[in-house]
């Protein structure tokens, strides 16, 4: 910009959003524009500082503006804007290219870096992730920095390295952060009573209702293997968040979810409902299908393909992804298993999601289809980190000994599929209500015959 003013209040408004004050970035940035119409970067900053706060039209339309005004911007900027740009579009492939340039053109930006290991981790590539994550906090090791490298820690499963981080914290982070990922990473490692004392001191400073805390007792719960306690948890619950935030999504997708374990689809389908499927992203939608064919609701599927329909840009290859997944969801809702598992085989190559292979082995164990049943189950215990990180997949991690007791029993390999079912039914020994606990149970009784 032209303008010192506006690159003053520019300045402020990157300082506001560094501290995740986002809002306030908002204005800042707002009024930087009003002095420059034509500060490209103010525009794409703004875009990301608004869709951080759930405003995705007011996102898409400050990125629209940013690339209106690329040739008044530097070649590192233009690529900055370019690569994020692409990764709000889900293109994370060019995005990674776009960042890379970046990174060559500008080696010590902090920024650039952090952009490219999200784009890295939304492509599935973890470790990758990870690196751009490290190397990112040593060109800035402020206290923001810290805590998203230590989530990206959490996302690939390195719950002994996140734990060493936090320890480097000398009051640094805020605590409700500090807690928080202190609260994930026993629940990754294992340590359940360690983070119900996190919790606990959350609770305490967030409060009863917080939706954050909801999600992570729930996820301690079921993890724990006390699904009843769980379900009654997040029936009982009043969340605070908006029902397009991602929080509140992400809680009817694991309170869909344990009612259809617990054989009440209608329930589970009921679940679902207030998700305002038109107004979140793309991914979300296609989650909410996924747990709609898990209820058996082939309306609920529809309504998702149709909106998916509406927005999806053809060309896109995760879009295409999302649509194939859509319709698989709405066939397997039916009862089509052997078509749905094509498409949702289709839909895992250009998408990366517990939920994907959760559904290719439904589908391939009820098509008899062995050898792909086991390939879906190796890559749900390949991604349980990304289940846990995730959060609404969390419920799936307690499945796998039933998961791969169904697919034993049906290969003839009895002994293994007994022990596995009795693993499964000592653990969830408070669920002995859910349907998939009385068939597991029934399962062992004929296997024991």
């Amino acid at each position: 910009s032209s303008s010192l003013a506006a690159l003053g209040m520019y300045f402020r408004a990157t300082t506001e959003h560094r501290a995740r004050e986002f809002q306030r970035a908002v204005e800042l940035y707002r009024g930087a524009i009003r002095l420059d119409e034509g500060f490209a970067l103010a525009h794409g900053r703004l875009g990301l500082a608004l869709k951080s706060i759930g405003d995705r039209d007011g996102s898409r339309a400050a990125f629209e503006r940013a690339l209106s005004f690329l040739h008044r911007v530097s070649e590192p900027e233009r690529y900055l804007l370019l690569g994020v740009d692409f990764m709000d579009r889900e293109e994370y492939a060019k995005s990674i290219d776009s960042l890379s340039v970046r990174m060559s053109l500008s080696p010590y930006d902090d920024t650039g870096r952090f952009y490219l290991a999200i784009s890295r981790m939304l492509h599935g590539d973890y470790p990758g992730a990870v690196r751009d994550a490290e190397r990112a906090h040593e060109l800035n090791s402020s206290r923001i920095s810290l805590g998203n490298l230590v989530d990206f820690h959490l996302a690939a499963g390195e719950y002994a390295r996140a734990m060493d981080l936090l320890k480097t914290d000398e009051g640094g982070l805020r605590p409700t952060a500090k807690h928080r990922l202190q609260a994930e990473a026993f629940l990754g490692s294992g340590a359940l009573d360690a983070a119900e004392g996190e919790i606990a001191e959350l609770e305490r400073i967030e409060g009863v209702h917080s939706t954050l805390v909801t999600d992570l007792r729930t996820r301690a719960l079921l993890l724990g293997g006390r699904w009843d306690r769980g379900l009654r948890l997040l029936q009982r619950a009043d969340p605070l968040d908006s029902p397009d935030s991602s929080r509140f999504v992400g809680q009817k997708l694991i309170l869909s979810r344990l009612l259809s374990l617990a054989g009440r689809m209608a329930d589970a389908e009921t679940a679902l409902a207030p998700v305002p499927v038109d107004d979140i992203s793309l991914r979300e939608r296609a989650l909410v299908g996924g747990h709609y064919c898990l209820a058996g609701s082939v309306a609920g599927t529809r309504r998702v393909r149709t909106s998916l329909e509406s927005d999806a840009v053809a060309d896109n290859p995760r879009h295409r992804a999302y649509l194939d997944f859509a319709h698989g969801c709405e066939l397997g809702a039916a009862g089509q298993w052997a078509p749905a598992l094509d498409l949702f085989d289709r839909a895992s190559h250009g998408w990366h999601e517990p939920l994907v292979s959760r559904l290719k082995l439904e589908a391939a164990i009820s098509s008899t289809r062995w050898d792909e049943a086991k390939g879906s189950l190796d890559a749900l215990t390949r991604g349980s980190s990304q289940s846990l990180w995730l959060g609404y997949a969390t419920v799936d991690l307690p499945l796998r000994p039933y998961d791969a007791a169904r697919i034993y029993m049906k290969t003839g390999e009895t002994a293994e599929a007994i022990r596995l079912f009795e693993t499964f039914v000592e653990h969830v020994s408070d669920a002995s209500e859910f349907a998939v606990v009385r068939a597991a149970r029934a399962h062992l009784r004929g296997l024991s015959r």
